[in-house]
């Protein structure tokens, strides 16, 4: 579903607003979200839009501070990056994941075409 169409359905303006106004506790949270990322450090790949205005840059290079190893790329787009840098989001995955060793035979998807 398109998510204009979703956006519009009865009674999303009260829902989108109350995860608005829910956002200030995710904040109160960081703290904690950070402590845990620097203690555990996974690997963590980070894909962020650099013209997103709710989370901007400085918020994915956060990441690497808490872990140092983590990978960060910063793509020419804004909140739904994957919307729109599909291909890249996808190539930047099945990369990470080869790294792990986890992509299984066959699992490899090479363009976002086959997605759809």
């Amino acid at each position: 579903m398109d998510e204009y169409a979703y956006l519009n359905r009865q009674g999303q303006a009260r829902i989108q607003a109350d995860l608005i106004y829910d956002y200030q506790s995710n904040i109160a949270a960081y703290p904690r979200w950070q402590a845990w990322l620097r203690k555990q450090q996974l690997p963590t790949l980070v894909v962020w839009g650099k013209h997103d205005l709710a989370f901007t840059v400085p918020g994915a290079e956060a990441f690497r501070r808490d872990n140092p190893a983590a990978e960060v790329h910063v793509l020419d787009g804004g909140h739904f990056v994957m919307d729109t840098r599909l291909d890249d989001v996808v190539t930047l995955t099945d990369a990470f994941m080869q790294k792990l060793g986890r992509a299984q035979s066959g699992a490899r998807v090479e363009s976002a075409a086959q997605l759809k």
